[in-house]
């Protein structure tokens, strides 16, 4: 479920940030919102991307930590 939010949110993220560069460039007048709708969609791939990397155990620093308790 969270790999398809986040597969959710990168398409937010790149479909807001074109129709940003197409309406400055092309038409002219900038939107407010695809700035504000990119940004925080990248923010939550984010953490939603942080939360897969825990589930499946591949974060750097859980894996120091974990060797830091054990005593290894």
């Amino acid at each position: 479920m969270l790999w398809i939010c986040t597969i959710a949110l990168l398409t937010i993220a790149t479909a807001s940030g074109f129709t940003q560069v197409l309406a400055r460039f092309v038409l002219h007048k900038p939107m407010d919102w695809t700035e504000f709708t990119t940004r925080y969609a990248l923010i939550w791939m984010v953490y939603l991307g942080s939360a897969i990397a825990c589930l499946q155990g591949s974060m750097l620093s859980v894996d120091l930590l974990q060797r830091k308790l054990s005593g290894r």
